[in-house]
């Protein structure tokens, strides 16, 4: 079998100085997530002007981050691997919830963690991090290099009585 995967020239921040266009096709091109090419190019003009964390101005060099995991009852958290998919806030939201496949799976025998992380901006894909942004839009994702250079901060087991419609 044969795999393929895109070489890129950075995989730094430097991609931010390209045009909203440009950025896309650097990327891949895929702006699937959106009703038109135009609305991605303006999602992309947003994320290039709006802070942190909303947007990728002001970048700090520590970032904080939360990862929501669905785990069986008697299931721990593997700390070694949280996972590459991060988000820039503690959404609780019912719908974001819905999106992202946790909601219609949580159960009595499941529970729902919620995890405080830290890493550093140096570990953030930002090319990928963009790409997914442009595949599933408004989830505020934050893709990683390495998933093994995040630090746990805080670990809470929620219950589905927080989850709140907004």
């Amino acid at each position: 079998m044969i795999t393929k995967f895109k070489l890129y020239e950075t995989d730094s921040f430097e991609i931010l100085d390209k045009s909203p266009g440009e950025i896309i096709k650097y990327v891949g091109d895929d702006t699937s997530g959106f009703n038109s090419r135009e609305d991605a190019i303006e999602e992309v003009e947003y994320l290039l002007e709006a802070d942190f964390p909303n947007g990728f101005r002001n970048f700090p060099d520590k970032v904080i981050l939360y990862r929501l995991l669905l785990l069986d009852n008697g299931e721990s958290i593997n700390e070694d691997e949280l996972g590459e998919h991060f988000t820039s806030e503690s959404n609780l939201d019912i719908g974001f919830l819905e999106k992202i496949g946790i909601w219609e799976n949580w159960s009595d025998d499941t529970k729902l963690w919620l995890l405080t992380c830290e890493t550093e901006k140096r570990n953030i894909d930002i090319v990928r991090t963009i790409g997914n942004r442009l595949l599933f839009p408004r989830e505020n994702e934050f893709t990683l290099l390495n998933s093994s250079k995040i630090n746990i901060i805080n670990k809470r087991q929620v219950d589905k009585k927080e989850a709140s419609i907004f």
